[in-house]
């Protein structure tokens, strides 16, 4: 729910922090089940680990959001159609935000200030949306007489 890491580039960046020193991977086998990898922080890991996390919760890095080019170029559909997109994103957007509801009532309450953090975005964003349609659909009044 924070980040989009694929299994095989999670394993890559293992591998990467393996040969930098800040992991150590080890091959365990209990009983009759398959060998795995397990990995654990190294010393110097650690270190890493502790400027990355001040690092990470002193600064602001701004989003960009990919949709806004949408909105850029938006005055090239006839309003209607602009207003039936924007309530289709609407719903994905209350979709998404629902999912997350859940998510936090099943995440251990570490987790729950990440959560809150994401669902103040959807909410800003449903009212970001919302403040659209009914700016579209204002104009299309207007429009119409």
């Amino acid at each position: 729910f924070c980040v989009d890491l694929k299994r095989s580039t999670a394993y890559y960046l293992l591998d990467k922090l393996c040969r930098d020193g800040y992991v150590q991977e080890e091959v365990e086998r209990e009983g009759n089940r398959p060998e795995r990898k397990v990995y654990r922080i190294t010393p110097i890991g650690e270190v890493r680990f502790q400027e990355l996390l001040r690092e990470n919760l002193s600064s602001y890095e701004p989003p960009f959001y990919a949709e806004d080019i949408g909105i850029i170029f938006e005055h090239q559909l006839a309003p209607a159609e602009s207003v039936r997109l924007l309530q289709a994103r609407r719903t994905a957007i209350l979709a998404h935000r629902e999912r997350m509801e859940t998510l936090r009532s099943n995440l251990p309450p570490s987790h729950t200030a990440v959560i809150e953090h994401h669902l103040l975005h959807l909410d800003a964003e449903l009212a970001w949306v919302d403040h659209l349609i009914a700016a579209r659909t204002a104009h299309m009044a207007l429009a119409e007489r």
